[in-house]
């Protein structure tokens, strides 16, 4: 079998070395190392499983002590004097918060009656605006009528807590309601803040309702290492030990960051240093024997390479029985190949427009389908059978659009699609947000690749939201002679003067702005298809929003230009 271009300059290494040091040294450097690693996770296991004992011991004694409170008599005569309205609401929370003034987390109580209607609060009104809906819809109907406590981890609409749940009897023995202790997360944190490590409190169904550190869950509030003994973040590595909570089906988790090897770099770098020496001069020694056997080898080489610069059609010709003849024959492989990667050149420059018209259909983020998914969930729940049937045919239609249409299509039927996605966007923001268009009617038989803008629309609902209640978005296109204009314009918070500048000078370098993938996608696939004098131009004034303008050079066919 034909070796390498090197191979027997590696047999020749190899023999040498192996009969020098180099090989016991690099022995004894693994066997330290793999020792040091070994008991540095051992130990810090030990500590972490002592850790998440700990943890647990806190959160058991967090539910004894509340479960405590719903089972005590005279707390219980609290509620029911309420309910009766034999002491008002501000009695009712002195006694509550004098009952809780020793436990390990601040709470709150939460009364619902034989309806599900909220009749008292002990924290910010409107903080559960919308949670006693929910319960009523999740927990209030399907929990049994009996004095068990239930506890639930829950998360919505960003609020993540820890409810602990009873039915109150009147003296006779009939239901009047229902008590819920509600244990926020910000709450929760500060209880287990005094742990020098991170906790996550979380269900065995991985619904976490308390982490010191919000990277180890996903958007749903979810576990990222469930069931993992080791997990490994965006920017750190952590050791997991998961313990279930006594009386409950959920667990605590403690994570700690893997050793920190730090201190052991000045041994390392002491013995790679000892190791390299060995290595030069072996290499010297070696070298030295090596030059003598192949400068003829070398000389004939240099001779033949020159003479192909000459004449491309020539080929190298070396008669040796060493590794030169291999490297004249690898060079003339080389020069065999040339014409045929030169051919394949021009195809791959053909396709660089279709990879970058794709590049702009496949825009959007899953993020963007999972919550239409979950605005869909919730107006099913909420009863509203009608807007969610509507939606979902809207993102069906919208997802089947994005993947069927790969030539160019008209303006005015892509501003179809494009208002099918901006409803869905108004589906899950409410009166939030409002949009409008502006399409002149000379405009409507202009062709653009499919969801042309769509990525501008979602930067402006991305960020335009920022410290601002509502969001009011226009589309506006016109032509002036053969170009098309396309402007999209936005109230949100816009760009500081500083982020303007610098985006502006990243378009014109063709560089894609961080955080303004978008933008830039859309400024590269707009150069391409409609020529490079095709411009995006940002405007904006911080705190009054923004303004993209495209303008298009040239028409296109359906095959693109």
């Amino acid at each position: 079998m034909e070796k390498n271009v090197n191979g027997r300059y590696q047999e020749k290494l190899q023999n040498q070395f192996l009969r020098s040091t180099i090989l016991p040294i690099l022995i004894c450097f693994a066997v330290f190392a793999a020792v040091l690693l070994a008991y540095s996770e051992g130990f810090s296991r030990y500590s972490l499983n002592a850790r998440a004992v700990q943890a647990r011991d806190q959160a058991d004694a967090i539910y004894e002590y509340y479960v405590s409170y719903l089972s005590d008599k005279d707390a219980q005569e609290d509620i029911k004097k309420f309910y009766g309205g034999e002491i008002s609401e501000r009695l009712m929370t002195y006694a509550f918060r004098m009952r809780c003034e020793e436990a390990p987390v601040k709470a709150d109580l939460l009364l619902l009656n034989n309806h599900g209607e909220q009749v008292y609060y002990s924290g910010r009104s409107d903080v559960t605006a919308l949670h006693p809906e929910y319960y009523r819809e999740t927990i209030f109907q399907y929990r049994p009528i009996d004095s068990s406590v239930l506890s639930r981890f829950y998360y919505f609409l960003g609020d993540a807590s820890w409810i602990l749940n009873a039915v109150i009897f009147d003296d006779s023995g009939d239901s009047i309601g229902q008590a819920f202790i509600l244990l926020g997360e910000a709450d929760l944190e500060l209880a287990f803040h005094q742990f020098s490590y991170e906790i996550v409190l979380a269900d065995n169904g991985g619904l976490a309702a308390m982490t010191t550190n919000h990277d180890l869950l996903d958007h749903r509030h979810r576990l990222l290492f469930a069931n993992r003994s080791s997990y490994s973040g965006d920017d750190s590595s952590y050791l997991v030990r998961t313990v279930p909570l006594t009386r409950l089906d959920a667990s605590v988790s403690a994570l700690s960051e893997r050793p920190n090897w730090r201190g052991y770099i000045l041994p390392y770098l002491g013995a790679l240093a000892v190791i390299l020496g060995l290595i030069a001069y072996q290499s010297t020694r070696f070298g030295r024997d090596l030059a003598l056997d192949s400068a003829r080898s070398l000389e004939k080489l240099h001779s033949e390479m020159a003479s192909v610069q000459r004449d491309p059609e020539l080929r190298i010709s070396v008669e040796s029985d060493d590794e030169f003849s291999d490297i004249a024959g690898g060079i003339n492989r080389m020069l065999d190949h040339v014409q045929e990667l030169n051919q394949k050149s021009l195809a791959l420059e053909r396709s660089r427009n279709d990879l970058a018209k794709a590049q702009i259909k496949a825009q959007f983020h899953p993020h963007f389908i999972y919550n239409t998914l979950e605005s869909i969930r919730f107006a099913i729940l909420m009863d509203d059978d009608k807007r969610a049937s509507d939606m979902l045919l809207a993102l069906t239609s919208l997802l089947r659009y994005s993947v069927e249409h790969n030539d160019f299509i008209s303006l005015e039927e892509d501003m179809e699609h494009i208002r099918e996605y901006l409803d869905i966007m108004r589906f899950r923001y409410g009166n939030r947000f409002r949009y409008q268009f502006e399409i002149e009617e000379d405009t409507k038989s202009y062709l653009i690749p499919p969801l042309f803008v769509q990525p501008l629309l979602e930067n402006s609902l991305k960020y335009g939201f920022a410290g601002q209640d509502t969001l009011e978005l226009s589309v506006q296109t016109w032509l002036d002679g053969e170009e098309l204009h396309i402007r999209i314009s936005d109230n949100g918070i816009g760009m500081t003067e500083e982020e303007l500048t610098l985006q502006r000078r990243l378009l014109e370098e063709g560089q894609f702005a961080e955080g303004h993938f978008g933008i830039g996608l859309v400024a590269r696939s707009l150069k391409l298809q409609y020529g490079e004098d095709s411009t995006v131009v940002l405007d904006s004034e911080y705190g009054k929003g923004l303004t993209v303008e495209l303008t298009l050079k040239k028409k296109v066919d359906g095959d693109g230009i």
